[in-house]
């Protein structure tokens, strides 16, 4: 190639479309690229030279693909998020390989052994195989994910994403190991380069010389000598940092200065080059979405991005990308779909019912507009996520940085004083990136996080008649995408959950009120395991357990819930453990099993007779845990949070027996005053459900509900949580609307006496109550 047709920065070369899922894994042999997706068909192979594509065990994979490995130009291994990992050949699974209680998100050759390779997993290990099938050993010790790369010297190392201490990411660690004669590997040394989970290891060539390059959360590049003299680790030799953090993925292409430049991909959407010697950014690629996948080959660099489409990226002038591709490139990084694109959705007014599962998101053409909806199989109704838009009345800058919303946060300090920040938010986002980032730069608590992710949520792009997506508690994020595949495991799972469908407006609109929908709680899929091994400790029988691993197995698959059932011996064998429980405090796995049993449809086919059963059991225990007990309440007011999604029990006794809602609302109002944060926001979470529950039903469980729910309603205003208070006032005008204008005075004083950050809502509660 002529040096006079090089261009200094990488410029669009191809661009392939996969699908709508978002590309986790790629990997080239011989002319193919190999592509490994979050949603089915989960593997794809596209000729890079021809377009020629090919869709790859779609029936045979269960879990989306985060990593791939290239053996030689017709083989190469897949390793998924359902434990597996397999061996493709000529595009035919030849073998399935298990052994892993966790995804796998790592896949490495080695490079003294080539039919051996290694995998790294959630489940804490790193493995080492050879292609046959055989394991032979397992690396264990490491802080959840794995990830890990065989170095040139024969020394393996490994990276893994750190352990939750007091909310905190901790302990990610970087550990090098040697092989001894027996074959078992043994830890050499310990580093941490890191300061927030480790996501990616790479080795630039098979050189004993070169150095593994490791990027992680902390917005921190770092290059680490595995040896010096053969012997001992070296450590960090050079260190490069980017501003805006979230570094998801480190490849290296050749041709810089120092034989190769490092390239990354982050989450906000940004392809990063850095000059390895210059030890500076060269240059910045933007893209429409979340880039998971960096991949430098013979010069040039292939991204994967969260749009689902392979983008080719060159220095070759002669292979620059036409000008049409290249401005319908620009136009999908900074805007909204164009009139012609809007045109082709489904139109919403003749919506059709999801037959694809849970969760599935599509866009329809609302009103000549393009609108996101996600299908909620237990309402069985598209749900209005928001407009699909790239710009926003809010737009601004901070600090010379333009956003398409630019939105006020009051933080309260120490001391009692309030700091007035701006968090810059651009649509398409993930609402949990952009508060992880807030929190980080601002050296916040990071239990903000969920009321953080709630603030942008509901402010940005989100009109009267839009149902609410409340994220604001733990619960399961869009998609088959887990935090800990976002953020490094250990911190809080994020929440996000959805709200059952919108009901008819009233008469009188506000902005504010009423409450719109239910909060649920749906995360923990991925976990679900690890609660039945729990349970299992008790030391059930060999058929209760087997009936327990059919109910993980169901749980964690929810997108196929249209097309599964729980049976009822497994919500019995539920009820009988709970039943059994000899100890109250360690009763926390089966109350959370039951927590993401009833997010099932199959739930709202058991009797409300049995789901009374279950909460008077569940109160009881409640009851019965000193304060000091975290989990027992916190997972006993989600499971309330939870049944109150299925409509059909809310004229039976479970939600309008008197005795029955005085008692759990006792709770609540102990819960509402806990120390600790995640009870609290519980506790007004089901507050917020049962004020909801009044106004939908027109009164019918009023008696029951409203009398019992104004004292706890009444706590949730004096919390010293904004966040809390504000969820509170939502609570009290949501019960005015459904006729409760004549709330106690002590609870209208309350809300008088105006605390910052809840104006509108105090206003607009004020207004409902004619004061």
């Amino acid at each position: 190639m002529a040096s006079d047709s090089l261009s200094p920065d990488f410029h669009l070369s191809k661009s392939f479309y996969v699908s709508d899922s978002p590309i986790r894994a790629l990997a080239i042999s011989g002319p193919n690229i190999h592509i490994g997706q979050q949603q089915p068909p989960f593997l794809t192979t596209i000729n890079l030279e021809t377009g020629e594509r090919e869709n790859v065990g779609s029936n045979n994979i269960s879990g989306q693909v985060t990593s791939l490995l290239t053996l030689n130009d017709t083989t190469y291994l897949v390793g998924s998020l359902d434990t597996h990992i397999r061996i493709i050949s000529n595009n035919s699974q030849s073998k399935q390989i298990s052994g892993h209680q966790g995804g796998i998100i790592s896949l490495s050759k080695s490079l003294t052994s080539p039919s051996e390779f290694f995998s790294g997993s959630w489940d804490g290990t790193c493995r080492h195989w050879n292609v046959n099938g055989d394991c032979l050993d397992v690396i264990e010790g490491h802080e959840n994910g794995v990830q890990c790369v065989h170095h040139g010297c024969g020394a393996l190392v490994t990276g893994s994403s750190g352990e939750n201490e007091g909310g905190r990411v901790v302990n990610m660690k970087m550990r090098v190991w040697r092989q001894g004669d027996d074959g078992k590997w043994s830890i050499v040394q310990s580093i941490s380069p890191h300061t927030q989970s480790i996501r990616s290891l790479h080795l630039p060539s098979s050189s004993t010389l070169t150095p593994i390059i490791s990027c992680g959360n902390d917005g921190q590049v770092c290059f680490t000598d595995v040896m010096e003299g053969g012997k001992v680790v070296k450590g960090v030799v050079k260190r490069l940092q980017y501003e805006k953090g979230y570094l998801l993925d480190v490849g290296s292409v050749e041709g810089g200065m120092g034989g190769y430049d490092v390239v990354v991909g982050n989450v906000d959407g940004e392809c990063v080059f850095w000059g390895v010697e210059e030890e500076k950014v060269k240059q910045v690629v933007q893209f429409p979405g979340t880039v998971w996948k960096v991949l430098g080959c013979e010069g040039e660099v292939i991204t994967g991005c969260n749009d689902g489409i392979v983008r080719v990226f060159s220095r070759d002038l002669k292979k620059i990308a036409s000008e049409d591709k290249a401005i319908e490139y620009l136009r999908k990084i900074r805007g909204g779909p164009s009139a012609e694109e809007v045109s082709k959705y489904d139109l919403w007014d003749t919506r059709e019912p999801c037959t694809q599962g849970d969760k599935t998101v599509k866009v329809f053409n609302k009103g000549g507009s393009a609108w996101a909806a996600q299908w909620d199989a237990i309402s069985e109704a598209w749900v209005l996520i928001g407009e699909v838009t790239g710009t926003d009345e809010n737009r601004g800058k901070i600090d010379g940085v333009e956003f398409d919303h630019v939105l006020p946060i009051e933080h309260e300090v120490a001391g009692g004083g309030v700091r007035t920040l701006k968090i810059g938010y651009n649509n398409g986002e993930n609402p949990f990136v952009v508060a992880q980032k807030f929190i980080d730069e601002h050296q916040m608590d990071q239990n903000d996080l969920a009321q953080i992710a709630d603030y942008i949520t509901k402010r940005t792009g989100a009109k009267t008649e839009t149902p609410t997506i409340d994220m604001t508690q733990e619960g399961s994020m869009n998609g088959d995408t887990t935090m800990e595949d976002m953020f490094g495991a250990g911190g809080s799972n994020p929440p996000g959950s959805l709200g059952a469908a919108v009901q008819p407006p009233p008469a009188v609109t506000f902005e504010t009120i009423p409450i719109r929908s239910v909060t649920v709680y749906g995360a923990g899929e991925d976990k679900v395991e690890k609660a039945v091994d729990k349970v299992k400790e008790g030391k059930v029988s060999e058929a209760d357990a087997s009936t327990l691993d059919d109910l993980a197995r169901i749980i964690k698959d929810s997108s196929r819930y249209h097309a599964s059932t729980i049976s009822d011996s497994s919500y019995a064998l539920l009820l009988s453990l709970l039943n059994s429980a000899t100890d109250a405090t360690t009763t926390f796995p089966v109350i959370d099993l039951f927590r993401l049993a009833i997010l099932h449809p199959s739930a709202s086919k058991q009797s409300p007779s049995f789901w009374c059963d279950v909460v008077d059991k569940i109160v009881g225990l409640m009851e019965a845990v000193p304060a000091s007990n975290v989990a027992v309440p916190m997972l006993g007011l989600r499971v309330w949070c939870n049944l109150s999604k299925i409509r059909s029990f809310y004229a039976t006794p479970l939600f309008s027996d008197k005795a029955r809602i005085e008692r759990i609302c006792a709770l609540a109002k102990v819960c509402v005053g806990s120390v600790n944060k995640n009870v609290r926001a519980s506790a007004v979470i089901l507050v917020m459900d049962l004020a909801y529950i009044v106004h939908i039903t027109n009164g019918l469980t009023g008696a029951s509900i409203g009398a019992a729910l104004l004292d706890v309603v009444l706590v949730c205003l004096q919390d010293a949580d904004v966040e809390n208070r504000r969820k509170g006032l939502l609570a009290v005008g949501t019960l005015v609307i459904a006729g409760g204008k004549d709330l106690r005075e002590e609870v209208v004083a309350e809300v008088r006496k105006g605390r910052a950050g809840c104006e509108v809502e105090e206003k607009e509660v004020l207004k409902a109550t004619g004061r």
